[in-house]
C-alpha cells in the first residue's frame, strides 16, 4: 500500500449491501460475488428443487432459495468469504467435489420388522393378522412417505416367526369345524394366505420381497431384503456397513422394554416373551451399551431412529445417548391396528417420546 492511500472502513450494513459509497468524487465499490451451486446424486442426475442457504463467516444467512430442476442456483451476494448449506439434510449428507459443486451421498436407513407370534384366540389383542408389522412400512412406502431420495432401505425382516406362522395359517380349516379359542379367525387367516399366493408368492417371506422388489420401481431410492434368524445377526448386519452411512434405524414390531422379534403365549394365554428365547429373539436394551463400537457407523443425520413398539421410550433414550443420535418411541402400549406410522406415535396410551432433539 503507498503511502498516500487510505484505508477505508467498511460497515457491516455496506457489506450487506455489497457497496460502498463515499463523498466527494469516489465512486461507489461494489462487493458482489456470483456463487454458483452444483448439487447431484452419486449417478450424477441433478438434486432437483433442493432448498439451499449461504451462510457467512458468523453462519447468518445471506441469501437462501431452491435449486432448479437441474440442481443448479446462481446468486449475487456481498461476500467472498462464505459457505453452502443444505438445510435438509445432515452435515454427513453430501460432500463438495470442488468449489460450489457438491454431491449427495447415499445412505442407509435400516427397518427392522419383527415377526408376529401364532395366534391364540383367548389373547384378542395380539396378531390377529400375519401383517401387523410389515403393513406399516408398505403403506408409508406406497404412499411415498418413508425415505429420503438418497437413502437406500433395508427391511431387516426375523424370518422365523413368518414362517412358523404361515405353516399355521396355510391349514384350510373345516368349515364348521369350531376350533379351540379360534372359530372363524382361522378362515380369515386361511383367506390371507390365499391372497399372498394369488399374488404370485409362495409364502409370507416371498411376499414381503416380492413387495419391497414392486415398492422400488419408478423411485429414486431402492429396498433390499435382507432376512435374519437372530437378534445377533442384526448387530452383526449394522456392523458390516460402511462408517458415517446409517441414517437412521426404524423398528416395528412386539416390544416391552426390549425388543421382541417373536411373541409367545403362556399357558393362561398371556403373551409374553419365553425366557429360553429371549437371548436369541430379543434385541435387548442392555445391548446397545455393549454395541458402543457402533457409534461410528451413523452419520450426522437430521433424521430420527424410531421405535414402533410398546414400551420403547427408554430403549429409544438410550439409543439415543450411546449412538448419539435422535431416537423416539412409546411411553405405554401403542395399537397396531392402526396401520398409518403417525397414527401409530398418536396411539401411544402415555405419550411418544423424542430425545437427542
Amino acid at each position: 500500500m503507498s503511502e498516500n492511500a487510505k484505508k477505508i472502513e467498511v460497515s457491516d450494513q455496506e457489506l450487506k449491501n455489497g457497496i460502498i459509497q463515499r463523498s466527494g468524487k469516489s465512486q461507489a465499490i461494489r462487493l458482489k460475488n456470483i456463487v454458483e451451486i452444483k448439487l447431484t446424486y452419486e449417478d450424477d442426475k441433478p438434486v432437483k428443487n433442493e432448498p439451499f442457504r449461504i451462510l457467512n463467516k458468523n453462519n447468518d444467512v445471506i441469501a437462501e432459495g431452491n435449486l432448479d430442476s437441474n440442481g443448479n442456483a446462481k446468486v449475487e451476494v456481498a461476500y467472498t468469504s462464505y459457505k453452502i448449506d443444505f438445510p435438509k439434510r445432515g452435515k454427513d449428507d453430501w460432500e463438495e467435489i470442488s468449489r460450489n459443486n457438491f454431491k449427495l451421498k447415499q445412505k442407509n436407513f435400516v427397518i427392522l420388522i419383527g415377526g408376529p407370534g401364532i395366534y391364540d384366540g383367548k389373547d384378542t389383542e395380539h396378531d390377529k393378522a400375519w401383517y401387523n408389522y410389515v403393513n406399516p412400512v408398505m403403506l408409508a412406502t406406497k404412499a411415498g412417505k418413508l425415505a429420503q431420495d438418497n437413502e437406500k432401505v433395508y427391511w431387516v425382516v426375523y424370518s422365523p416367526a413368518y414362517e412358523a406362522r404361515w405353516n399355521v395359517d396355510k391349514e384350510k380349516p373345516s368349515w364348521g369345524e369350531k376350533h379351540v379359542y379360534d372359530s372363524d379367525l382361522s378362515i380369515t387367516r386361511f383367506d390371507h394366505t390365499r391372497k399372498v399366493i394369488n399374488y404370485g408368492a409362495s409364502d409370507y417371506m416371498d411376499y414381503i420381497k416380492r413387495k419391497a422388489e414392486d415398492y422400488s420401481k419408478n423411485r429414486s431410492y431402492t429396498i433390499e431384503v435382507v432376512f435374519i434368524d437372530s437378534a445377533k445377526q442384526f448387530w452383526g448386519f449394522l456392523e458390516k456397513l460402511p462408517d458415517k452411512n446409517i441414517s437412521r434405524v426404524w423398528y416395528v414390531g412386539h416390544a416391552s422394554g426390549d425388543l421382541w422379534l417373536n411373541l409367545y403365549h403362556s399357558a393362561d394365554h398371556v403373551a409374553q416373551m419365553r425366557g429360553d428365547k429371549k437371548d436369541k429373539e430379543a434385541i435387548k436394551a442392555d445391548d446397545i451399551e455393549t454395541s458402543r463400537n457402533l457409534k461410528n457407523k451413523f452419520s450426522e443425520s437430521k433424521l430420527s431412529s424410531k421405535f414402533y413398539g410398546c414400551n420403547t421410550n427408554e430403549f429409544a433414550e438410550k439409543w439415543s445417548k450411546v449412538f448419539e443420535v435422535k431416537a423416539e418411541g412409546a411411553e405405554g402400549k401403542i395399537n397396531f391396528q392402526n396401520d398409518d406410522l403417525t397414527k401409530l406415535e398418536n396411539s401411544a396410551t402415555k405419550k411418544w417420546m423424542k430425545f437427542g432433539l
